[in-house]
């Protein structure tokens, strides 16, 4: 303890706050129960603490908040319970930061007392709590001196810190900060800090915003703040399930949380003759079933493989070759009805459906055309053979034919 300060505290005690009283000698103090911010915000602050005591009758007790970069007492008021701080008329004391209370009602026991501190300047104060009993004599002997050093911070600002994950770009008052943990030191008031709902890690892995520690949900939120305040982003890794189908569109392909088991699918058949034969990633076969679940704990790619049904297609390869074959051994006249007409078959062939309806009369003429008076009958030469008229298309025909050659048509 310095020797300024002792003497200070002695000429304040014995001049300024103290009446003459009987001369008892002072036994001992204690500081208890201290209580100081370790940080605050230029203006005022509270500093208490309790002093035991034990002293003899007719001693004064008093207490005070020292400045030590100063020298002198710190700038404030200050109170004390029981009992008041005496008052003093004079303004060399009028705003220190200290309380003599007089004699004590009892002379043991603990006196309470509580200080108001103006910190104006932002900066850190040396402090220094000090409880005295003086006894009444005024010969300058200070029976007991109990202290305790302390410090302040006073800041003009405060410090917001954002706790995110390093990928996570945080902005503070719409200015964005580098990736991971931001810290900001801000003026009192308001302030508003937002964070992006996902967060692109690579193509198969993102984060997604879930909620902040203290129960928020939402991505933006707006603080008034009067000291440092720490926010804390929670997301959740999310993974991408990819699913790989040459014949069929897949269900169940996207994102995903860690940890879920999402469920995908296919058709069992696609475009008749595909069936499908299982789900692979990569070389590994998961399931035979066209649909199933797996469980996300890290990027998924799954492809499902197909192959030909062998026994429909057969069936089909069969019915086409039968067709081939037997257009080519039965092709030409023997199939008329796979077989085009020619040209001049296809006009005879439209002129017989346009006369079909006369066709009897045509039949008549045909007879009478042969028909000749017996003496008029002349033996047919033996090169003379058409005798004979078809009777699809009215070729004339040899009468030993089998067929028209005109139309093909079979003759009975």
């Amino acid at each position: 303890m310095s020797l300024l300060r002792n003497l200070t505290w002695l000429f304040v005690l014995a001049i300024a706050f103290f009446a003459v009283v009987p001369n008892v000698r002072a036994q001992s103090t204690s500081i208890t129960n201290f209580q100081s911010p370790a940080h605050t915000l230029v203006g005022e602050v509270t500093v208490s603490f309790g002093v035991t005591y034990s002293m003899g009758s007719g001693s004064y007790l008093g207490a005070v908040i020292w400045d030590r970069d100063a020298n002198t007492f710190a700038t404030g008021t200050g109170t004390s319970s029981p009992d008041s701080c005496l008052s003093k008329t004079g303004t060399q004391y009028a705003n220190a930061a200290s309380c003599p209370i007089g004699v004590p009602k009892s002379p043991i026991g603990t006196e309470s007392f509580t200080f108001t501190l103006r910190l104006n300047s932002p900066k850190t104060y040396d402090l220094e709590a000090l409880a005295v009993i003086e006894d009444s004599s005024y010969t300058g002997i200070t029976s007991s001196l109990s202290s305790q050093d302390f410090t302040i911070l006073v800041r003009d600002k405060v410090d917001l810190t954002v706790s995110v994950q390093s990928s996570v770009v945080v902005t503070v008052d719409g200015v964005q900060k580098s990736p991971g943990i931001a810290f900001e030191a801000v003026y009192p008031g308001s302030h508003t800090v937002s964070v992006p709902s996902f967060v692109q890690v690579d193509n198969s892995t993102r984060l997604r915003f879930d909620h902040w520690e203290d129960g928020s949900t939402s991505t933006t939120r707006t603080l008034y703040m009067q000291d440092d305040t720490t926010l804390t982003a929670n997301y959740v890794t999310q993974y991408r399930l990819s699913l790989v189908s040459s014949q069929a569109n897949a269900s169940g392909s996207g994102w995903y949380d860690s940890g879920t088991v999402p469920t995908f699918s296919v058709p069992s058949r696609s475009q008749v003759v595909w069936v499908f034969q299982g789900w692979y990633e990569g070389s590994n076969l998961l399931t035979k079933s066209n649909s199933g679940s797996i469980r996300m704990d890290a990027p998924l790619a799954l492809v499902a493989r197909w192959e030909p049904d062998y026994i429909l297609l057969g069936g089909i390869i069969g019915v086409v070759v039968g067709l081939a074959v037997g257009v080519a051994y039965f092709g030409g006249k023997g199939l008329p009805f796979l077989t085009k007409p020619s040209g001049k078959r296809a006009r005879r062939k439209r002129g017989k459906r346009t006369q079909t309806v006369s066709e009897p009369a045509a039949e008549a003429a045909t007879v009478s055309e042969v028909k000749t008076t017996p003496k008029e009958i002349v033996k047919p030469s033996t090169d003379e053979k058409v005798a004979m008229f078809c009777t699809q298309c009215g070729a004339k025909i040899a009468r030993d034919s089998k067929f028209c050659k005109e139309c093909g048509t079979k003759i009975s």
